[in-house]
């Protein structure tokens, strides 16, 4: 069995797994950010994660909050990954665009009034459209 875990690294941090194996099992949610690094440090074991990067541009400033949570948690990330010898892959905010409102609803991994949840879940439909062929003839199939 394989294991995916994505993040939407921010205040509010959205986290989707995905295990799978003869079929996919999907969960998604979000956590504050101080509770998003204990759930990784917890959590992130014989995974594969995928993490939304930040684009440092003029329009940053103006969300400096948000964007200091995002670069901590992609350091936590990104350190937990190398010392326990994890695939660790960022991909731009651009990414999450290939997971639709329609492909999250037929893939049954939509999540209700959870913005950051959804915007991970798009950025794992996308990695694993890259990662698993199967995967991605069943996502070009639904779109």
């Amino acid at each position: 069995m394989k294991t995916y875990v994505a993040l939407d690294p921010g205040k509010m941090t959205g986290i989707a797994r995905a295990h799978v194996s003869h079929i996919i099992k999907h969960d998604a949610f979000e956590l504050p950010e101080d509770v998003a690094v204990d759930w990784m440090w917890d959590n992130l074991y014989n995974v594969t994660v995928i993490c939304e990067s930040i684009v440092i541009s003029i329009a940053t400033a103006k969300k400096s909050q948000d964007v200091q949570s995002s670069i901590r948690q992609i350091g936590v990330a990104d350190h937990l990954c190398r010392r326990r010898g994890l695939p660790f892959a960022l991909q731009p905010p651009s990414d999450k665009a290939f997971g639709t409102d329609e492909l999250l609803r037929a893939l049954a991994w939509w999540t209700v009034g959870s913005d950051h949840a959804r915007d991970a879940s798009r950025h794992l439909a996308k990695f694993m459209a890259e990662d698993d062929p199967e995967f991605r003839q069943l996502a070009v199939e639904i779109v």
